[in-house]
């Protein structure tokens, strides 16, 4: 049996403590600073927004669960391909409070409050834009699900 502190990986990331011109730069740096498995997505403050992100990740074998508070971000979802074999496709997230456009392909769903997409990497990926939010979200291998986002 495994220690559980060999089972569970844990990023812990927020900008509350960095001043307003710093946190840009630091939300960008995010993605190449964690070396998590299903490494978390890389985040792209949007122009003349304030930014604000409090992320908490976990990493289980197989698994990925997110929670977090997002204001001025966009999060680009790598395509299937792009990451590695290790890495986590099948994406769910669940919108709490605030308002968030997903995109993939030519599709767009507007969630709101209560809200969820789920999806998987596909051949382009998908985006969130993060307008200002809380949400809850998780990451596992997909096996033989649509490569399309949904609404839940």
């Amino acid at each position: 049996m495994m220690p559980v502190q060999d089972a569970c990986a844990c990023l812990r990331f927020s900008t509350d403590g960095l001043p307003e011109a710093a946190r840009a730069k630091a939300v960008r740096e995010l993605y190449e600073r964690t070396n998590l498995p299903g490494k978390l997505e890389p985040l792209e403050p949007l122009p003349n927004c304030p930014v604000r992100a409090d992320i908490t990740k976990r990493a289980l074998p197989g698994l990925g669960v997110m929670s977090g508070t997002f204001c001025g971000l966009r999060q680009a979802t790598r395509r299937r391909g792009s990451v590695s074999s290790g890495e986590d496709d099948l994406l769910l997230a669940v919108n709490l409070r605030g308002h968030s456009t997903a995109q993939q392909r030519d599709r767009e769903l507007i969630l709101q409050d209560g809200d969820a997409v789920l999806g998987t990497r596909g051949s382009t990926g998908f985006t969130i834009t993060l307008l200002q939010h809380s949400s809850v979200g998780s990451t596992t291998r997909r096996s033989g699900s649509s490569r399309t986002a949904r609404r839940c």
